[in-house]
């Protein structure tokens, strides 16, 4: 502060001016003999030491104010710049923090649709459990699961026509099922749910793990489904996953003319390009 040119000029004329009185109560004067008695009116003149100290008063705290000033707007500076670092550092952090959940997000997902595809394999694996629970025919000529599935269906063709008289095919199909309610009941079930969980699982990629479902089945199954969907349980909600998968799309052309499957099925049960327009039902 005291380095500030104002500063300098009031503590110089200060300075001269105690040196004048000084020397003048020593007896030397540039202005002729002064002494002590000679000087006594200089205390009269001592109202420009007020004035001096006022002046330096004024100066300083002209001075103060303006460095006061100076170093608030340098903290101001100081503290903006801070500001601007710390948001930047924020974002930064936001944008780190979300990238993050989004690489957590891709991992999670990743890893619940492994897990999703290891259940859904075991179930393929376990449907052919169920499968061979369906049992049809005498102990010596007992048929087993695929097997067994296209005698029930072969016992259909045969008693389809009775003295030449086509019989009504729903109660022949119903009359069979109740006679292997059991088995069948639960293949049924268990192979909706396995669809319904490739639907719940997957999303938009559902119909390719279907395919794989629908690569397992025999005709055999495939006319037992349909025709469960069509006369049986299957028709209040398994029909629509059969129309929406294509579940039919194997199904041999006879046997869907035969049991007039298209009078129960949209185009698209036995074709995925097919509409998806249900027929009304007879």
């Amino acid at each position: 502060m005291l380095k500030r040119p104002p500063a300098i000029y009031v503590l110089c004329v200060f300075g001269l001016w105690w040196a004048v009185v000084a020397l003048s109560g020593l007896g030397f004067s540039i202005f002729g003999p002064w002494d002590f008695t000679a000087t006594g009116q200089l205390g009269d003149s001592f109202g420009i030491l007020s004035a001096l100290m006022t002046s330096m008063a004024a100066i300083f705290t002209y001075q103060t104010l303006v460095d006061t000033r100076r170093q608030a707007s340098n903290a101001e500076a100081d503290a903006d710049h801070q500001r601007r670092e710390t948001a930047a550092a924020q974002a930064l952090a936001v944008a780190e923090r979300e990238k993050a959940d989004a690489r957590n997000a891709e991992r999670d997902k990743a890893d619940a649709r492994r897990d999703s595809e290891r259940t859904y394999f075991g179930l393929l694996d376990l449907r052919f459990r169920v499968l061979s629970d369906l049992k049809t025919g005498a102990v010596a000529h007992l048929q087993i699961g695929t097997d067994a599935a296209a005698a029930l269906i072969g016992s259909l063709h045969a008693s389809f026509y009775e003295q030449g008289k086509k019989l009504d095919y729903a109660k022949r199909y119903l009359d069979m099922y109740d006679s292997n309610r059991n088995d069948l009941g639960h293949y049924f079930r268990f192979t909706y749910h396995i669809v319904k969980f490739a639907h719940d699982s997957f999303g938009t990629s559902a119909y390719k793990y279907v395919r794989l479902l629908r690569a397992q089945l025999s005709n055999a199954e495939l006319v037992l489904i349909a025709l469960n969907c069509a006369h049986g349980e299957g028709a209040e909600k398994f029909a629509r996953w059969v129309e929406r998968y294509s579940l039919l799309h194997n199904i041999d052309v006879a046997d869907r003319t035969l049991f007039e499957l298209d009078k129960y099925f949209a185009p698209k049960a036995f074709d995925p390009k097919g509409s998806a327009q249900r027929p009304i039902r007879p």
